[in-house]
Protein backbone atom coordinates (compact mmCIF):
# COMPACT_ATOMS: atom_id res chain seq x y z
CA UNK A 1 0.00 0.00 0.00
CA UNK A 2 1.45 3.21 -0.98
CA UNK A 3 2.05 6.52 1.87
CA UNK A 4 -0.65 8.53 0.60
CA UNK A 5 -1.79 11.41 3.30
CA UNK A 6 -5.17 11.36 4.94
CA UNK A 7 -6.79 14.52 5.77
CA UNK A 8 -9.05 14.85 8.73
CA UNK A 9 -11.11 18.00 8.79
CA UNK A 10 -12.39 18.95 11.86
CA UNK A 11 -14.69 22.15 13.10
CA UNK A 12 -11.33 23.67 13.76
CA UNK A 13 -9.57 23.06 10.74
CA UNK A 14 -7.86 20.54 9.14
CA UNK A 15 -5.29 18.27 9.98
CA UNK A 16 -2.92 16.05 7.29
CA UNK A 17 -2.24 12.64 8.76
CA UNK A 18 0.67 10.47 6.90
CA UNK A 19 0.39 7.23 6.79
CA UNK A 20 2.99 4.73 8.10
CA UNK A 21 4.90 7.84 9.25
CA UNK A 22 5.08 7.62 13.14
CA UNK A 23 7.72 9.91 13.52
CA UNK A 24 5.97 12.91 12.00
CA UNK A 25 3.84 15.08 14.30
CA UNK A 26 0.82 16.04 12.39
CA UNK A 27 0.67 19.82 10.40
CA UNK A 28 -2.03 21.90 11.35
CA UNK A 29 -3.30 23.80 8.49
CA UNK A 30 -4.91 27.05 10.00
CA UNK A 31 -7.92 27.04 7.66
CA UNK A 32 -10.67 27.50 10.11
CA UNK A 33 -14.26 28.28 8.15
CA UNK A 34 -15.36 31.86 8.58
CA UNK A 35 -18.56 32.51 10.74
CA UNK A 36 -20.03 35.63 10.37
CA UNK A 37 -22.37 36.64 13.27
CA UNK A 38 -24.67 39.50 13.14
CA UNK A 39 -24.97 41.26 16.55
CA UNK A 40 -28.07 41.76 18.20
CA UNK A 41 -29.19 44.34 20.78
CA UNK A 42 -30.79 43.74 23.19
CA UNK A 43 -32.79 45.98 25.74
CA UNK A 44 -29.52 45.86 28.13
CA UNK A 45 -27.39 46.91 25.31
CA UNK A 46 -29.35 49.54 24.38
CA UNK A 47 -29.30 51.43 27.46
CA UNK A 48 -28.43 55.67 27.60
CA UNK A 49 -28.42 58.54 30.39
CA UNK A 50 -30.60 60.58 29.22
CA UNK A 51 -32.72 63.06 30.97
CA UNK A 52 -35.98 64.69 31.43
CA UNK A 53 -38.50 64.82 28.26
CA UNK A 54 -35.40 63.33 26.14
CA UNK A 55 -35.44 59.95 28.33
CA UNK A 56 -39.24 60.07 28.34
CA UNK A 57 -39.60 60.31 24.61
CA UNK A 58 -36.88 57.56 23.83
CA UNK A 59 -38.54 55.49 26.32
CA UNK A 60 -41.60 55.14 24.18
CA UNK A 61 -40.00 55.23 20.77
CA UNK A 62 -37.23 53.14 21.47
CA UNK A 63 -39.64 49.69 21.83
CA UNK A 64 -40.91 50.48 18.19
CA UNK A 65 -37.64 51.90 16.43
CA UNK A 66 -36.07 48.45 17.51
CA UNK A 67 -39.05 45.92 16.15
CA UNK A 68 -38.42 44.52 13.20
CA UNK A 69 -39.61 45.95 10.00
CA UNK A 70 -42.88 44.39 9.03
CA UNK A 71 -46.78 45.10 10.15
CA UNK A 72 -45.80 45.03 13.83
CA UNK A 73 -43.36 47.45 13.95
CA UNK A 74 -46.11 50.13 11.95
CA UNK A 75 -49.26 49.04 14.34
CA UNK A 76 -47.49 49.73 17.12
CA UNK A 77 -45.64 52.98 15.87
CA UNK A 78 -49.02 54.04 15.23
CA UNK A 79 -51.08 53.07 18.32
CA UNK A 80 -48.26 55.04 19.81
CA UNK A 81 -47.83 58.31 17.30
CA UNK A 82 -50.11 59.65 20.04
CA UNK A 83 -47.44 59.80 22.65
CA UNK A 84 -44.72 60.49 20.39
CA UNK A 85 -46.87 64.38 19.70
CA UNK A 86 -47.66 64.34 23.41
CA UNK A 87 -43.34 64.20 24.49
CA UNK A 88 -42.43 65.94 21.28
CA UNK A 89 -44.84 68.71 22.25
CA UNK A 90 -43.33 68.80 25.79
CA UNK A 91 -39.73 68.54 24.62
CA UNK A 92 -40.15 71.33 22.48
CA UNK A 93 -41.22 73.70 25.30
CA UNK A 94 -39.04 72.67 27.88
CA UNK A 95 -35.79 75.12 28.23
CA UNK A 96 -31.94 73.93 26.83
CA UNK A 97 -30.46 71.77 29.46
CA UNK A 98 -27.33 73.82 30.92
CA UNK A 99 -24.14 73.83 28.72
CA UNK A 100 -26.78 73.12 25.42
CA UNK A 101 -27.02 76.07 23.10
CA UNK A 102 -30.76 77.33 23.96
CA UNK A 103 -31.14 78.41 19.96
CA UNK A 104 -29.65 74.97 18.74
CA UNK A 105 -31.90 73.36 21.45
CA UNK A 106 -35.16 75.10 19.87
CA UNK A 107 -34.27 74.38 16.23
CA UNK A 108 -34.06 70.42 17.74
CA UNK A 109 -37.24 69.97 19.31
CA UNK A 110 -38.88 72.15 16.74
CA UNK A 111 -37.70 69.50 14.26
CA UNK A 112 -38.34 66.75 16.20
CA UNK A 113 -42.02 68.14 16.82
CA UNK A 114 -42.06 68.75 12.69
CA UNK A 115 -41.15 64.84 11.84
CA UNK A 116 -43.53 63.75 14.89
CA UNK A 117 -46.07 65.53 13.01
CA UNK A 118 -45.22 64.18 9.58
CA UNK A 119 -45.68 61.05 10.88
CA UNK A 120 -48.95 61.64 12.98
CA UNK A 121 -50.61 62.48 10.05
CA UNK A 122 -49.23 59.19 7.74
CA UNK A 123 -50.44 57.03 10.00
CA UNK A 124 -53.70 58.70 10.49
CA UNK A 125 -53.84 58.51 6.19
CA UNK A 126 -52.89 54.82 6.98
CA UNK A 127 -49.95 54.97 4.23
CA UNK A 128 -47.66 52.15 4.38
CA UNK A 129 -45.61 53.17 2.23
CA UNK A 130 -45.03 56.74 3.46
CA UNK A 131 -44.32 55.16 6.99
CA UNK A 132 -40.56 54.17 6.79
CA UNK A 133 -39.05 56.87 5.32
CA UNK A 134 -41.42 58.84 8.04
CA UNK A 135 -40.57 56.73 11.01
CA UNK A 136 -36.67 56.78 10.51
CA UNK A 137 -36.82 61.04 10.14
CA UNK A 138 -38.39 60.65 13.05
CA UNK A 139 -35.51 58.92 14.65
CA UNK A 140 -32.80 60.80 13.11
CA UNK A 141 -34.70 64.05 14.69
CA UNK A 142 -34.07 62.66 17.74
CA UNK A 143 -30.80 61.32 17.43
CA UNK A 144 -30.13 65.30 15.84
CA UNK A 145 -31.14 66.11 19.53
CA UNK A 146 -29.42 63.12 20.92
CA UNK A 147 -26.15 64.27 19.85
CA UNK A 148 -26.67 67.78 20.28
CA UNK A 149 -26.77 66.52 24.49
CA UNK A 150 -23.86 64.63 24.10
CA UNK A 151 -21.13 67.11 23.33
Amino acid sequence: MKNLPLILITTFGAVSLSACSKAESPKVIDSAPTVKVKAVETEEDHQHEFAGGVKTYHDIMSPDWHMDAGDERYISTCANVGKYMQKATALSTEQAPKGIDASAWTDATAALLAANKTLNQTCADKSKEAFAADFTNVHDKFHDLKELIEK
